[in-house]
C-alpha cells in the first residue's frame, strides 16, 4: 500500500517546542519512524513511502533568512520530501482591546507596530493537496500530521473513497480530528525515535 504524509511544519515544531525547548528532530528519521508506525497499525502491511509533504510559512523580514535558506537547501534533500512554505501577510488591523473594542495599531509603552503577521491559506494549501493526491490515486494510506479540526471534512471525504487516514497527534491536542480519523497515534511517544543526536 502506498502511505503519503502530510506535515503542518510550525504545528509540528512549536508542539515540540512548548514540550521541550531543546528537542530537535532528525528530519530524515520523521518520515520513516511515522510510516512504520502507521504499517504497525495496519497489522505490519507494507507501505511504500509517495511523499513527504512538508507545508509552512515564513515571514518577509530579515529575522526568517536563516529559516528561508533551511527550508530551500536542506529540506529537499529528504527522500520523497514536497516542501510548500508560503510568506505570511501582514496583519490590516492591530489587536482590539477587551473593555473599550479600541484596535490598537501601536504600543503604548514603546511606540512600536502591534500590526503583526499571520499564516495564510496553509491549511487549505495541505486539504487541497491530499484531496488532490488522493484523485491522482498517490496513496492509500495519509499520515496527517497536525492538530487542526479544519481538516475534518478533508479525512471524511477520503474515507468515502476508500482511503485510511492516521492521525499523527500532539498528545491531547486535536482530539476532534482523532475521532474522524481511522486511527492515530502520539508522536511525543515516538520522539526518541527522532531525535537529533
Amino acid at each position: 500500500m502506498k502511505v503519503s504524509i502530510f506535515l503542518d511544519f510550525w504545528n509540528f515544531t512549536l508542539s515540540f517546542k512548548n514540550d521541550d525547548p531543546a528537542f530537535r528532530p532528525d528530519w530524515f528519521a520523521v518520515p520513516q519512524v511515522f510510516k512504520a508506525e502507521a504499517a504497525s497499525l495496519l497489522s505490519d502491511l507494507a507501505l511504500d513511502l509517495q511523499d513527504f509533504n512538508i507545508f509552512g510559512s515564513y515571514s518577509a523580514n530579515g529575522a526568517d533568512a536563516k529559516l528561508r535558506n533551511w527550508i530551500s537547501t536542506f529540506l529537499p534533500k529528504i527522500p520523497g520530501a514536497n516542501v510548500c512554505f508560503l510568506q505570511r501577510q501582514q496583519k490590516m488591523s492591530g489587536p482590539v482591546c477587551t473593555q473599550c473594542h479600541e484596535e490598537i495599531q501601536n504600543c503604548p509603552k514603546c511606540g512600536g507596530s502591534m500590526l503583526g503577521t499571520e499564516e495564510k491559506c496553509i491549511d487549505t494549501l495541505i486539504a487541497t493537496t491530499m484531496l488532490q493526491d488522493a484523485w491522482m490515486k498517490k496513496f492509500d494510506v495519509a499520515i496527517i500530521v497536525s492538530g487542526d479540526k479544519d481538516f475534518i471534512p478533508a479525512v471524511d471525504f477520503l474515507r468515502t473513497v476508500g482511503i485510511r487516514t492516521i492521525h499523527a497527534q500532539f498528545q491531547n491536542q486535536g482530539m476532534e480530528l482523532s475521532k474522524h480519523c481511522w486511527g492515530r497515534f502520539d508522536i511525543h511517544k515516538l520522539k526518541s525515535k527522532f531525535i537529533k543526536c
